[in-house]
């Protein structure tokens, strides 16, 4: 059988056309996958910003205004007058602010945080068993700080999801 230029068998054909079926199908899940894990870092990447961007908030800034109670504040902050040393008052202050005027106050719409302060037994703004009740399949973020508290140095923490 002669073949003239150009031309290209039947069965050729077919069978390159099964094989970029075949690749294709094999590689579409790993395609997918990696697309919800980008979304996935994405924005777990959002709640690092803003998790580390409320810690700082809280430890270096007394808040806004200096004299802040926890029925009027526009920034809580609980530093004393040194950035990174913790004013028990202050602390406790913001323990028994409203949660929501909190996260405002700190510009931490979009995410859920937990600030604690374990050597001082501050939890806020739950209890130490808040990790239990998160959703499943959460990602959470923690970041920590070194403060001082009446000179003592303790680990301030802050996850956020």
């Amino acid at each position: 059988m002669k073949r003239k230029r150009g031309q290209l068998p039947t069965s050729d054909f077919f069978l390159g056309i099964m094989f970029v079926i075949f690749f294709v199908l094999y590689f579409a899940p790993f395609i997918v996958s990696e697309d919800r894990s980008l979304g996935a870092s994405r924005e777990l990447g959002s709640v690092r910003l803003k998790a580390n961007t409320v810690l700082d908030t809280l430890i270096n800034s007394q808040g806004t205004p200096k004299n802040w109670s926890r029925k009027f504040f526009e920034t809580p902050g609980v530093a004393s007058k040194t950035a990174g040393e913790l004013d028990e008052q202050r602390l406790w202050e913001l323990n028994a602010s409203n949660y929501s005027l909190v996260k405002r106050g700190l510009g931490a719409e979009g995410i859920e945080f937990n600030f604690t302060v374990p050597a001082a037994g501050l939890y806020y703004p739950s209890s130490q068993d808040w990790y239990a009740k998160l959703p499943n399949q959460t990602a959470v973020y923690r970041t920590k700080r070194i403060a001082a508290i009446n000179g003592s140095l303790v680990e301030v923490i802050l996850y956020a999801w």
